[in-house]
């Protein structure tokens, strides 16, 4: 029989094969071509060499083998698994359907091949659920895409407020090994086009040489909690929720435009063991656990994830979150001023302050004074008139238009400049024209005098016109005062 599978083994199987196929130590030169499986499992052999290519599967195994070559192209497979090897020559894997998971973990790169390139290539897949974890080898990622599957069934799930609760599927997770390897994401896709109460996270942990996200689309999260990297690079990317806690990077080598993530994308990312309990004790956002005890949790990495973005009066209550991720907001927006890059430094900036203003509408609801409400509307309106200080050209547009307002409310009361401006002497017609005219611009006139505070002695109107004009030399005065905080503050920038 052993004989039997060497030489189906040597001259590739073109049928269908029943049964699970166990291949030894014997074993060194595998082909498969256009044949149907049960599965395959491959262990303790050297010196192999395996090929699988256009055909069906419900099992790869390679497992504690010295791999010469491996190569799945254009297969159908369940699932596969591929454990402590040490490969002379990077796997290839591409154009495949794995249904079930891809899990490759702790394999290695022989001592005779640390010369030759070292990136494995994943490619061109559709692929369900991701592991590679501990492995001392670089991989490149590119053109997969990740479809999301339901993986757990509760009769009492709860069902999330995707405002405040999240429970996420874990779609590709990757762990490194050390700093001498890589990691290139390029062009993948990151489904969730199925899942109702639940969205898919794709987890990048441990240390890099380089790690380069390119030109991806991800539905669901991007967590790179805790990573430490050399070289960086995040761009192009279609994002949802993105996780930067505690990435330590270089602050030269790295590029991460702001475009990608603008618009409250940032977030925290925290895990829990138990789906069906979420609802039970586990809140992330408003009334938290023992941060202590989640903490632990987010450093194992594993079980449930859920995020806190700050995106409600509920999440922003909590000071000790809060804080966290707006360090994360604070530290893009020093490298962005280190590197020059004023655009992402604003839009860094906006957006830290937007969480501000959050904050404080929370503090003010729970414990109402008017410190906390004088703090929450300023800040409301340093971002309608200058977006926090980063746009005194917004705050020239709104000047004007509360110039021409209030010229526009002066037109209806009689002002001390109007006196001779029916005394021009022509026909009745031309005076009511002319006289219209002076009018106009003695109401412009009176409006910008006003909003400048350069002042008139005596106030050139009545009535009503009198007190408007005191309230927009009030307005002018606080308002070109800000303009001048942001002017300056963006020319030092």
């Amino acid at each position: 029989m052993r004989c039997l599978f060497l030489f189906l083994v040597l001259l590739n199987f073109e049928s269908t094969y029943s049964q699970d196929l166990v291949l030894n130590d014997y074993s060194n030169h595998i082909i498969i071509s256009d044949s149907t499986l049960t599965g395959i499992s491959l262990s303790g052999s050297k010196n192999v060499k395996i090929k699988i290519q256009n055909s069906t599967l419900t099992s790869v195994y390679i497992a504690n083998s010295q791999v010469e070559q491996l190569e799945i192209v254009n297969s159908k497979i369940n699932s596969v698994s591929i454990w402590d090897n040490t490969f002379s020559n990077p796997m290839i894997i591409s154009n495949d359907s794995i249904f079930e998971s891809l899990i490759i973990n702790n394999n290695t790169l022989a001592q005779d091949a640390k010369t030759i390139k070292r990136t494995h290539t994943i490619s061109g897949n559709e692929l369900f659920q991701v592991e590679i974890k501990q492995n001392e080898l670089g991989f490149k990622i590119d053109n997969n895409v990740f479809r999301d599957k339901k993986l757990f069934d509760c009769e009492n799930s709860p069902e999330f407020d995707f405002e405040t609760h999240f429970s996420y599927f874990p779609q590709f997770k990757f762990t490194s090994f050390g700093t001498e390897y890589e990691l290139l994401l390029r062009g993948n896709k990151f489904l969730n086009d199925t899942l109702v109460n639940s969205i898919n996270f794709c987890g990048i942990y441990g240390a890099f040489l380089e790690l380069e996200i390119l030109n991806n689309k991800f539905d669901g999260v991007l967590d790179l909690y805790d990573v430490e990297v050399q070289k960086l690079k995040v761009t192009g990317n279609q994002l949802n929720y993105m996780s930067l806690e505690d990435l330590r990077f270089s602050e030269t080598l790295n590029l991460i435009p702001w475009d990608q993530l603008d618009g409250n994308r940032l977030c925290l990312t925290r895990f829990t063991d138990d789906y069906c309990n979420l609802s039970d004790g586990f809140e992330f956002g408003g009334e938290f656990v023992d941060p202590t005890n989640i903490d632990e949790q987010a450093a194992q990495r594993d079980g449930y994830l859920q995020l806190y973005g700050c995106r409600n009066v509920k999440e922003a209550s909590s000071y000790y979150y809060f804080e966290l991720l707006v360090s994360t907001y604070q530290k893009l927006y020093e490298i962005y001023k280190s590197r020059g890059d004023l655009e992402s430094a604003n839009g860094v900036y906006v957006e830290m302050k937007n969480l501000q203003t959050l904050r404080y509408e929370a503090l003010f609801l729970n414990h109402k004074s008017f410190r906390n409400f004088f703090r929450w509307k300023l800040y409301q309106l340093l971002k309608v008139y200058t977006q926090h200080g980063t746009d005194p050209a917004l705050a020239i547009t709104i000047t004007f238009y509360v110039i021409f307002g209030f010229a526009f409310l002066y037109l209806f009361f009689p002002s001390d400049w109007d006196d001779g401006a029916t005394e021009v002497r022509e026909t009745k017609r031309s005076q009511k024209i002319l006289a219209g005219i002076h009018r106009i611009i003695n109401s412009l006139a009176l409006s910008l005098n006003a909003f400048v505070t350069l002042g008139f002695g005596k106030i050139p109107t009545r009535g009503l016109a009198k007190y408007l004009a005191i309230l927009e030399g009030f307005i002018g005065w606080f308002l070109l005062s800000i303009f001048s905080v942001a002017l300056i503050n963006q020319v030092l920038t």
